[in-house]
């Protein structure tokens, strides 16, 4: 199962849409601290998570995620600068996904880590 983390509710639905599209098993929140929660109870194999979240960013998160679960794969899905792309790999994300994505992009980087 995946998980989508995405404070803007239209984005992560947009991606849970595509992924059930896909036939693969998915669930989103918009709020970092419930993927917390979520993350204590059901076993996922991949998170995509934003970066710029309010309360806890997408770095914080996967820090916290990956203290839960370390072997939980992280892609992160965000409007970033290139200029971060080393940070974020340095933050333990294991694939880094700028919006705009296409559904073949968001489609083809998580099934490549099923």
């Amino acid at each position: 199962m995946i998980l989508v983390v995405d404070d803007e509710p239209y984005i992560s639905d947009s991606i849970l849409e595509m992924l059930r599209h896909e036939n693969i098993a998915a669930i989103q929140t918009n709020r970092p601290a419930e993927a917390i929660e979520l993350m204590r109870k059901q076993k996922f194999v991949c998170v995509l998570t934003d970066i710029a979240m309010p309360s806890i960013n997408g770095i914080e998160l996967a820090q916290e995620l990956r203290f839960i679960r370390p072997n939980i794969k992280m892609i992160c899905v965000s409007g970033f600068s290139e200029i971060f792309e080393q940070d974020l790999l340095n933050a333990g994300f294991d694939h880094i996904l700028p919006k705009p994505f296409t559904y073949r992009e968001i489609v083809g980087t998580v099934k490549q880590y099923l």
